[in-house]
């Protein structure tokens, strides 16, 4: 398997903004492929701060190529090749209303041929007790559109909410841990429930014959999240952070993930090595069968055939590296992920590399 590496690079004139301060600019590409499909995602951001504001604009393409199944009965037969692109763009204002508040608005737009996703948010920051502690809070909103491709006929809809709350206290000039807390709360459309793929079909046993459904969720789906992180560093440039994160939602998925990285900094602090791993371990979705079969009740209401609704087992390896040279920084990362699937016949195993150049430019 080869492992394309591309680099695209942001310049932007600061020509005309007499009042900026600071201006900094960054690139960056990543690489996902697997088995199935490959994932090439070049993204730019914009930073600028004009007095006590901050503007940030960003633009982001995923370029997905590959191949899927249209019908789990058959993974083999049903295989389809398949090439899209996802364009998302944001722009987000921060302000200082005083030395130890900010407040973040900010505005983010995601579409693809056959999905469209649009999301305000509004975030507040705070520091406490002689800026030890700095406590955050920021809502967003999900509005989402979803299609079939080359069809007018086919469309449903999604409101999302969600909260995100941090709280991180220096508790020794070594020491440092953080709190995070995510909820989030979604409607959608009856005919396909949330999250629900309408290119996928699952099979189910029908008096005694295998027929192809179409793929069905519930219409309402509540997640919640909380993480503990860890800080520690040491005398010698090096840093140590281990986390846990506990995840559960409305379907009876629940997930526990744990993560541990190293980061040192070498060469007069000019090169920055981060080495980590993370595992997590989830159980699946109440409705998730990997055989359906129709009962005396008819056919079953809820039915999926997404491998990430399924028991799950994730293990990813990465290693970070950061070399700055002046104004300049350049930045590359590769790691390696495994993913299996216990209760998923037609995917077993996925295994994926991951890739990423980039380049952070102060103007």
């Amino acid at each position: 398997m080869r492992l394309p590496l591309a680099v695209a690079v942001l310049t932007l004139s600061s020509a005309g903004c007499g009042r900026a301060i600071t201006h900094s600019a960054s690139s960056r590409v990543h690489l996902y492929s697997d088995e199935r499909i490959t994932v090439v995602s070049p993204a730019l951001r914009d930073e600028r701060e004009l007095r006590d504001t901050t503007v940030t604009a960003e633009y982001g393409l995923d370029v997905v190529s590959g191949a899927t199944q249209a019908l789990t009965i058959d993974a083999v037969s049903a295989a389809t090749r398949f090439s899209e692109r996802r364009h998302q763009g944001g722009l987000t204002a921060s302000k200082e209303l005083s030395p130890e508040t900010e407040v973040e608005v900010g505005y983010t737009v995601s579409a693809e041929p056959d999905h469209v996703v649009h999301s305000p948010s509004l975030g507040v920051t705070r520091e406490l007790l002689s800026r030890m502690v700095r406590a955050s809070a920021r809502y967003q909103l999900l509005a989402e559109s979803i299609g079939l491709t080359g069809s007018h006929a086919f469309s449903e809809h999604a409101l999302g909410h969600r909260l995100d709350l941090g709280w991180t206290q220096i508790f020794t000039r070594s020491l440092v841990v953080t709190a995070l807390a995510t909820a989030t709360a979604y409607d959608c459309s009856a005919r396909l429930g949330c999250f629900a793929n309408p290119y996928r079909y699952v099979g189910v046993d029908l008096g005694g014959e295998r027929v192809a459904l179409p793929e069905r969720a519930p219409a309402r789906r509540l997640t919640g999240a909380a993480a503990l992180r860890l800080s520690r560093a040491f005398a010698d440039s090096s840093a140590l952070h281990a986390g846990y994160r506990l995840s559960g939602d409305s379907w009876d998925v629940q997930a526990h993930t744990v993560d541990l990285a190293v980061v040192t900094e070498q060469l007069a602090s000019r090169l920055l090595v981060r080495a980590e791993a993370r595992a997590t371990l989830q159980r699946g979705a109440s409705f998730y069968s990997s055989h359906y079969q129709s009962g005396g009740d008819g056919v079953p209401g809820y039915r999926t055939a997404d491998a990430e609704l399924s028991q799950l087992r994730n293990l990813r390896l990465q290693l970070h590296l950061e070399w700055s040279a002046g104004r300049a920084r350049f930045v590359g990362e590769l790691g390696r992920m495994w993913n299996s699937y216990p209760d998923f016949p037609t995917l077993p195993t996925r295994h994926a590399w991951l890739g990423g150049l980039g380049l952070d430019l102060e103007l």
